[in-house]
């Protein structure tokens, strides 16, 4: 059997744009090379600087010594961020994920691997953004994060798939199999790595019939050449025999004759040998490709052993710990029951304590029900009482229903905004769960939701979010940020409007998330006043929708429980953008 992938082996075959230069082998060499980066920035020639600042990074990369060749590509990155040269950046970006995964620094690895895909996703440079996906995936297999790692394979696949390449797709399938595997996914693991074996036979016997070729035509030109050379010689030895008088001359040349015809003889034998030669390494080939199949089979049934046999075990193991628990089990509950009294009394005092809390929240919560929901209710009531007593023609009747369906999607609003508020009031609040996940996606899925409500008001919503971002916080907090931002654009937003959603990497390497619509705006004095928690501010929208005001306040405190900040700003008549920031994994990892 071929052996299992392993991604440290992938990885060092992705090695996609790394610059090599000859080889800075001592110290004077790489010292000359920092002298004329030296020279070359004094003379304001930052091309030529750079250039020189990656030879000697690259010298050092050679040397193992990843710390100074980590600190003349920052400096040669720096060089090209002035230039404004993309392709340094991305080729720079590269190199620096290879050496902090050659350091095990595989948070600091992940995020220039995203600053190299996000380049190259601007350039439309397939190779390159195969190599990207493919490098950001064996990092997130090494940081266990492997819903991300899945779906960057397939991305690579894919492309794989696009440009015919089957020994790529061989590699994708084999990375797939052994990260199913590490999550624990028993189906796509056998999927995946069947599909990579079978793959894997494919490139070995394109392999094969490669080197026949190349036998083939070595052996045919040989043929030929000999040929040539023999009529040559044939022919020069009849025309001396013509010219020739002499009887010893004449029996110089019959001899001359048979010694050719005793070469092309053996050149004769010569050729059978060659051909003889290529079927044996011919059979030599399909002997190996025999063998690799058999010690597939012996892998296959070895892992299926080890697997039974591990199982067998730690059943053994489970049955046997099992008594020890349950005796330990008894010890503790009376333990427990020995410190029962004193927590008892210790929950009377702390529910004494909730039960303040409680009321207080709940008195709010009445205010607000009783302000703020008990009037689109009404108005809905008084509309369909106007409705069942007056007759309306087919556009009245148009004009009716949208009016209701607003203020039912406004009130709506209304309600999930409330229930979160008062859910994150509570002693237990939101239970928070940070994770990787990409904040396109999130936003896509958010506009698809809201899509209905936006068509009402015939207003625009478009996702510029970049592709390559992957926050670090917790999706479901986030969600309901993005949802309350966008259904506050889409209320404050003239029918006909704009509204736009962007993601972009801020200088500190965060992430900047905003949402802009060409609304009405907010006046100074009323922004003082939206993320004021004393108490909520509302006003109705632009077809009269109204809210809790309790929505932005709970914005401003999932984006602070998420390690955000959230601000806005406001043109009367021009429109709001709202952008609130989020963390990268390289936020969470000390600076060099």
């Amino acid at each position: 059997m071929s052996p299992k992938p392993h991604f440290i082996l992938l990885f060092s075959f992705f090695f996609y744009s790394i610059i090599y230069s000859q080889s800075l082998k001592t110290d004077t060499e790489i010292s000359q090379a920092v002298q004329n980066y030296e020279k070359k920035l004094a003379e304001g020639d930052k091309k030529e600087a750079s250039r020189w600042l990656n030879e000697a990074a690259t010298a050092y990369w050679e040397r193992k010594e990843y710390l100074k060749s980590i600190e003349q590509f920052k400096k040669s990155l720096k060089l090209n961020e002035d230039l404004g040269n993309q392709s340094g950046l991305s080729m720079i970006h590269n190199n620096l994920g290879m050496l902090y995964s050659d350091l095990r620094d595989f948070e600091t690895s992940l995020f220039h691997f995203q600053k190299t895909l996000e380049l190259r996703r601007k350039f439309k440079d397939k190779p390159g953004i195969q190599a990207g996906l493919i490098n950001t995936a064996v990092v997130l297999n090494n940081l266990e994060w492997y819903p991300e790692s899945i779906r960057n394979l397939k991305e690579a696949l894919d492309i794989a798939r696009e440009m015919n390449d089957a020994e790529h797709m061989r590699s994708c399938y084999g990375m797939l199999a052994e990260t199913y595997e590490k999550s624990g996914d028993a189906a796509n693991t056998m999927k995946f790595f069947n599909l990579y074996r079978s793959f894997h036979e494919l490139v070995q016997n394109s392999k094969v019939q490669k080197i026949e070729k190349i036998l083939e035509k070595n052996s045919l030109d040989m043929l030929q050449l000999e040929n040539e050379k023999q009529r040559q010689e044939l022919d020069l030895l009849r025309a001396g025999k013509e010219i020739a008088s002499k009887d010893n001359q004449l029996v110089s040349l019959d001899n001359d004759f048979q010694d050719l015809y005793e070469k092309s003889s053996k050149k004769d034998i010569m050729m059978q040998l060659i051909k003889e030669k290529d079927e044996k390494e011919k059979e030599r080939l399909n002997n190996e490709l025999v063998a690799q199949k058999h010690r597939e089979q012996i892998y296959l049934f070895t892992t299926i052993g080890s697997l039974l046999l591990a199982l067998i075990l730690g059943i053994s193991i489970y049955f046997f710990y099992k008594n020890a628990k349950d005796k330990e089990r008894m010890n503790n509950m009376l333990k427990e029951r020995s410190n029962q009294i004193i927590r008892q009394k210790e929950e009377i005092e702390l529910q004494k304590e909730v039960l303040n809390e409680t009321n207080k929240l709940k008195d709010k919560l009445f205010s607000v029900l009783a302000h703020d929901l008990r009037s689109p209710f009404a108005t809905l009531e008084s509309l369909m009482m106007l409705y069942e007593f007056k007759e309306y023609d087919q556009k009245q009747t148009k004009e009716f229903f949208l009016q209701v369906r607003s203020l039912s999607n406004s009130t709506l609003q209304t309600l999930e905004n409330t229930l979160d508020w008062v859910k994150s009031q509570m002693n237990n609040g939101y239970k928070h769960e940070p994770r990787l996940f990409s904040l396109n996606l999130l936003t896509q899925e958010v506009i698809e939701f809201l899509s209905e409500i936006a068509k009402t008001k015939k207003i625009e919503l478009s996702n510029e979010v970049s592709e390559a971002l992957l926050a670090y916080s917790d999706a479901n907090q986030i969600r309901i940020v993005i949802r309350n931002l966008i259904s506050n654009a889409i209320k404050f937003t003239n029918e006909g409007g704009r509204i736009t959603i962007s993601g972009n990497f801020t200088a500190d390497d965060k992430i900047a998330f905003s949402v802009r619509d060409t609304g009405v705006g907010i006046p100074e004095d009323k922004i003082k006043k939206l993320f004021n928690t004393a108490t909520h501010f509302t006003t109705q929208g632009t077809q009269h929708e109204k809210g809790t005001g309790l929505g932005l306040l709970l914005s401003k405190e999932l984006v602070e429980k998420n390690g955000g900040k959230i601000s806005v700003e406001s043109d009367v008549s021009e429109g709001t953008v709202f952008t609130f920031t989020l963390n990268t994994i390289s936020n969470l990892v000390p600076s060099n």
